[in-house]
């Protein structure tokens, strides 16, 4: 039993419509059920009186592929099994919940947070003062800077450098002509709640101010993230965006 496409479902699996241009698809599929629209479930009154079918009528059915396809994901997961792998480090003035999970050369610095049900991937490498909330994911070889923040059920990548300094540089005279004197990169990167961020994506620590990833942002894979940045709730950023320092983005924007 699963999910599958309209076009290659099994007699087990679930499928879905979200548009009447696929309604020929459903006159050959094999799926046992399909999630359609209210509309399309008239349509086929007219065009298969008797589907083989059952239909599930939902007015998101795209919504509710992604909810029925959660539940299938976690069940094919491993057993998780909390606890700090023999060759993690772990700094001892680092706080790591007893339902926290540490994997294999994992490196936790000093007076860093791990929360309830979070994991921590192998080779993750977090620096001083990092904060993980609850419930979070951190894939293989993630890496966060010091002073990071990350808030409850986040699911962050392999690759992800989340804290690097970000491009501050002046000119200075008193170097060969042309040089540049590095500007010290002060603030944090804080991310919220319910943040997804894609592998190989960077986001920079801030000059004065933090850059702020808000409760809910979808990142994709290989974006760039400048210092200072803003990003608002909700927003949605896909593949290769790069966004230039002290951009402020607003809530539920799609990139």
């Amino acid at each position: 039993a699963g999910l599958g496409s309209l076009e290659h479902a099994s007699e087990l699996e679930i499928s879905f419509i979200v548009h009447p241009k696929y309604l020929e698809h459903l006159t050959h599929t094999r799926a046992c059920a399909v999630i359609v629209l209210p509309e399309i479930e008239e349509m086929l009154a007219q065009t298969i009186p008797e589907p083989l079918f059952t239909r599930i009528v939902c007015k998101h059915p795209y919504l509710l592929y992604a909810r029925i396809s959660q539940w299938f994901d976690w069940a094919r997961r491993p057993a998780y099994e909390p606890g700090i792998h023999p060759s993690a480090i772990v700094d001892p003035t680092a706080i790591i919940s007893s339902s926290a999970l540490i994997g294999p050369h994992a490196v936790i610095g000093a007076r860093c947070v791990v929360g309830a049900m979070s994991q921590i991937g192998a080779g993750c490498f977090l620096d001083e003062d990092v904060e993980i909330g609850a419930s979070s994911v951190l894939y293989p070889r993630v890496t966060l800077y010091y002073g990071v923040k990350v808030g409850d059920r986040a699911i962050i990548h392999s690759g992800v450098v989340l804290g690097a300094d970000g491009f501050g540089f002046a000119p200075d005279p008193s170097l060969s002509k042309g040089a540049w004197g590095k500007i010290p990169q002060l603030g944090v990167v804080l991310i919220g709640h319910d943040v997804e961020i894609g592998a190989n994506t960077t986001i920079d620590r801030g000059a004065l101010d933090n850059t702020v990833i808000g409760d809910g942002v979808k990142i994709d894979n290989q974006v760039m993230i400048g210092h200072n940045c803003k990003i608002g709730d909700h927003t949605a950023i896909a593949a290769c965006v790069g966004i230039a320092g002290s951009t402020m983005v607003g809530s539920r924007c799609t990139i």
